[in-house]
């Protein structure tokens, strides 16, 4: 529970100066632009954990 409750406060501690920056140097519509692609690049990373059975990824950090 501790780690869950740490990455979401750094993510969401990171990601609006860094949503900032990028509406101040490409306007706000590019915003959505970057959310659209990380929420992609989230799913892509959860159904890529979902294909791979457990006991693969415990053999694999087993090395």
């Amino acid at each position: 529970m501790g780690t869950d409750t740490a990455f979401l406060d750094l993510s969401l501690g990171v990601a609006g100066p860094a949503l900032g920056l990028v509406a101040s140097g490409a306007g706000l519509s590019a915003v959505f632009l970057v959310r659209t692609l990380v929420v992609l690049s989230s799913v892509a990373v959860a159904l890529g954990r979902l294909r791979v059975p457990a006991a693969a990824r415990v053999e694999a950090s087993d090395l």
